[in-house]
């Protein structure tokens, strides 16, 4: 299986209130995406916990994608002219308009990276991830930056060993 190519459903897909049957929420996924709100600390899964208290469920619909940039596009597409309640232009859940260009905060990042600090991933763990990015096209651009921090981080460790060889002589 290592080697090979796998190529990923990706989809957008629309949420429908189970009271209203109208659109609550547009979201870009791959594989059980659309299904994970309700696990989340977010407007839209607080809805979907309240809806499932009720005994109700939401409804999903995908629109499949033939790569990313189309599932973006639409996911953007299908926010903008649906609206979202936070912004007063409609009834989605959604925060942000959706897309490509979506940046978290630094607040976000410091949580995240302070949630993952010192933890490490079983070779399981490691394997499951290589198999998923196995295939996956990566932008020149990507690919640029990439080797530009991998240099950076390598010029850095290199001076770090440098200075600790120092002290030890």
């Amino acid at each position: 299986m290592l080697g090979v190519s796998v190529k990923q459903p990706l989809y957008t897909y629309v949420l429908f209130s189970p009271i209203t049957g109208g659109p609550i929420y547009v979201g870009k996924g791959i594989h059980d995406r659309a299904y994970k709100h309700r696990f989340q600390p977010s407007p839209i899964g607080a809805h979907i916990r309240d809806l499932v208290s009720k005994g109700l469920k939401p409804r999903y619909e995908r629109i499949p994608a033939k790569d990313a940039d189309e599932a973006f596009e639409m996911e953007e597409l299908l926010v903008a002219m649906i609206g979202r309640q936070e912004d007063g232009t409609g009834p989605l859940f959604n925060v942000r308009p959706g897309g490509r260009y979506f940046k978290q905060q630094p607040s976000t990042k410091a949580k995240l990276s302070a949630a993952h600090m010192g933890k490490t991933l079983s070779d399981a763990h490691k394997l499951a991830v290589s198999r998923t990015l196995t295939g996956r096209l990566q932008s020149e651009d990507r690919k640029q930056r990439h080797s530009i921090r991998m240099k950076q981080w390598w010029a850095e460790r290199k001076a770090q060993r440098s200075q600790y060889v120092r002290e030890e002589i």
